[in-house]
C-alpha cells in the first residue's frame, strides 16, 4: 500500500514538474508570455479552445500592444501569437515554403478520408495538385456559368422576405438558409429551396452539423487528443462518421452517378470532375466528394455572417441603400440589365462588403503549422518544426494604428483609390498568400447577388428597440445567434 502511494506520489510529482517546464518554454527563449488565464497543466487551452476565443485572442493583443509576437500554450504545446503585418507577410508570403501547413485537427486517413482528402487538410504536393484543380473553378468565365444557380436562389430570397409583409425577420437564419440552397445547388446538384421551406432535409442536416454544442466540442476537441492507434482502433474519425456528413456523401455520389449518365449543370462539382480526370491516381471519387463538403463547410456559415453584418451596416446606415441602387442602375443601363457583369461591377457595393468584413471578419484568426525549423528575420529566435503561429484577424481590422475610428463603418476607405493607404497584411477577410480562401469570388458573387436583388425591392431597416448587435461566443468563426432587421417593400423606388 505504501509503496503504490509512494509511487503514485513520485508519478504525481514528476507530472507537475514536466507541466511546469513544458510552460516555460518561450520564456526559456526569451519571448514574453501571455500570462493571464494561463493555468496548470492546461496551459491557454480553456480560452483558446473551449471558450470564447475571439474575447481571448483580442485580449492578447492588446495586453502586448499589438507587438510582434508572444508566446501561449495549447495544452503543453508551445503556440506563437503574431501580431505585425510585416512578419505575417514572411509567414504567408514571403517565406510560405516553413508555413505551408494549416493547423488541423489530425485525421487518420483510412477511416476519415471525407476531412483527410479536403484541400484545406492536404500538404505538398498533393495540396499544390488540388489547388491547381481548384483555382480554374473560380474564374470568370466559371463563374458567369454558375450565375443562373445562383440568381434563381436569390429570387427565393427576395420572394421569402417580401412574403413576411415587413415583419422581423432573423437575417442569420434567412441568409444561413440562402447559402445552404446555394452550396446545394452548386455542390451537390441538389435544387433545394431551404428558404421557403425550412425542413427540406437538406438543410436540416447541413444546420445539425453546425450545431456546436459544448459536449460536442469537447468531444471534437478530445478526438484530437487521442493517441492515432486508439482513433483508428475505435474508428474514431473527425468528420466522416458524423451521420450528417454521411448523408452528404451520399448526395454527392448520387449526384456524380448522375454526371457520369452525361448531365452536366456547369457547376462546382462538374468542374471539379473535369479537373480531375488528368489525375485519378491522386483525385479519386473520394477525393471530390471531399472537396464538395468542403466547399460548404467552408462557405456556409461564413457567407451567411458576412451577408447578415453586411445587410446590419446597411440597415444603420440606410443612405449607402439609395448609393447601391443608383450604382446597380447605371451599371444595368450600361450592359443590357441585371446580369453577371452589371452586378460584379458595383465597386461601391464591393467596397461596403470588404468594410464589413474588416469590421466582421468571419474568420477572426488564421492559424499555420511551422514545416521546418525557421528563423524569425531579424532576430535570434528559431521557431521549430511543427509550431502553430497564430495571428489575430480580427484585432489587426480593429486597430487604431491601421485604421481611422476602427469601429466606425466607412466603406470609401475600401475603394479603389484609396485602397494604398491601406497597409499590406493588416486587411485579410478571406487570408493571404498561396493558401487563401481559393473560393472568395465566388463567395463575393453570392454575396453581391442576395444584396442587389433584395436592395431593387426593398429596404433594409433596424428593429425599433433592437439596435444592439450581439456577437456569439465562438471557438472558430466569428457567429450570431439571431440578427433581427425589417425588409420593408418598395413603391417607385420609396420605402412603401
Amino acid at each position: 500500500m505504501l509503496e503504490t502511494l509512494g509511487l503514485i506520489i513520485l508519478l504525481g510529482t514528476l507530472i507537475y514538474f514536466w507541466s511546469r517546464r513544458q510552460h516555460t518554454y518561450w520564456a526559456r527563449r526569451g519571448v514574453p508570455e501571455v500570462n493571464k488565464y494561463k493555468k496548470f497543466f492546461i496551459g491557454h487551452t480553456h480560452m483558446h479552445r473551449l471558450s470564447d476565443r475571439l474575447k481571448f485572442n483580442h485580449e492578447v493583443y492588446h495586453e502586448h500592444g499589438g507587438s510582434s509576437y508572444c508566446g501561449l500554450y495549447d495544452l503543453h504545446s508551445p503556440k506563437l501569437f503574431v501580431g505585425d503585418p510585416e512578419l505575417i507577410r514572411h509567414f504567408l508570403v514571403v517565406d510560405f515554403d516553413s508555413f505551408q501547413s494549416r493547423q488541423s485537427f489530425e485525421a487518420v486517413a483510412d477511416i476519415d478520408r471525407v476531412w483527410s482528402d479536403m484541400m484545406s487538410s492536404v500538404e505538398g504536393e498533393q495540396w499544390k495538385l488540388l489547388r491547381s484543380i481548384l483555382s480554374p473553378t473560380f474564374s470568370s468565365g466559371k463563374l458567369h456559368g454558375m450565375w443562373p444557380l445562383v440568381a434563381r436562389n436569390g429570387d427565393n430570397l427576395v420572394r421569402y422576405c417580401l412574403n413576411q409583409k415587413g415583419e422581423e425577420i432573423d437575417m442569420k437564419t434567412t441568409m444561413g438558409r440562402y447559402t445552404i440552397d446555394t452550396m446545394a445547388a452548386c455542390a451537390f446538384g441538389l435544387d433545394v429551396n431551404c428558404i421557403e421551406n425550412p425542413d427540406e432535409e437538406f438543410g436540416v442536416k447541413v444546420k445539425a452539423y453546425f450545431s456546436f454544442t459544448p459536449k460536442r466540442i469537447l468531444k471534437f476537441f478530445l478526438k484530437n487528443l487521442l493517441p492515432r492507434f486508439i482513433r483508428r482502433g475505435f474508428n474514431i474519425g473527425m468528420v466522416g462518421n458524423n451521420p450528417n456528413i454521411v448523408y452528404l456523401k451520399k448526395v454527392a455520389e448520387q449526384s456524380i452517378k448522375v454526371r457520369k449518365e452525361g448531365v452536366y449543370r456547369g457547376d462546382f462539382l462538374d468542374l471539379i470532375i473535369e479537373g480531375s480526370k488528368l489525375h485519378r491516381d491522386a483525385v479519386d471519387e473520394i477525393c471530390v466528394i471531399s472537396q464538395a463538403v468542403m466547399f460548404l463547410i467552408s462557405g456556409y456559415d461564413t457567407t451567411a455572417t458576412t451577408l447578415a453584418f453586411t445587410c446590419w451596416n446597411l440597415a444603420n446606415n440606410p443612405e449607402y441603400q439609395d448609393k447601391i441602387r443608383e450604382e446597380l442602375k447605371q451599371n444595368m443601363d450600361a450592359h443590357g440589365g441585371y446580369n453577371y457583369k452589371s452586378v460584379m461591377e458595383c465597386k461601391l457595393l464591393e467596397a461596403i462588403i470588404m468594410e464589413t468584413l474588416r469590421m466582421y471578419p468571419p474568420a477572426f484568426s488564421l492559424e499555420r503549422k511551422c514545416s521546418k525549423d525557421y528563423k524569425l528575420p531579424n532576430s535570434d529566435l528559431t521557431i521549430k518544426k511543427g509550431t502553430v503561429c497564430v495571428f489575430p484577424i480580427w484585432s489587426i481590422h480593429r486597430d487604431p494604428k491601421y485604421f481611422q475610428d476602427p469601429d466606425k463603418f466607412v466603406p470609401e476607405r475600401m475603394l479603389a483609390e484609396n485602397k494604398d493607404e491601406i497597409q499590406r497584411f493588416t486587411h485579410m477577410p478571406f487570408g493571404a498568400g498561396p493558401r487563401m480562401c481559393v473560393a472568395y469570388r465566388f463567395a463575393m458573387m453570392e454575396v453581391k447577388i442576395a444584396l442587389t436583388k433584395l436592395l431593387q425591392v426593398s429596404q433594409m431597416c433596424v428593429v425599433p428597440g433592437k439596435e444592439e448587435l450581439k456577437i456569439a461566443k465562438s471557438i472558430a468563426v466569428l457567429s450570431l445567434h439571431h440578427l433581427p432587421l425589417l425588409i420593408k417593400p418598395l413603391e417607385n423606388g420609396k420605402e412603401k
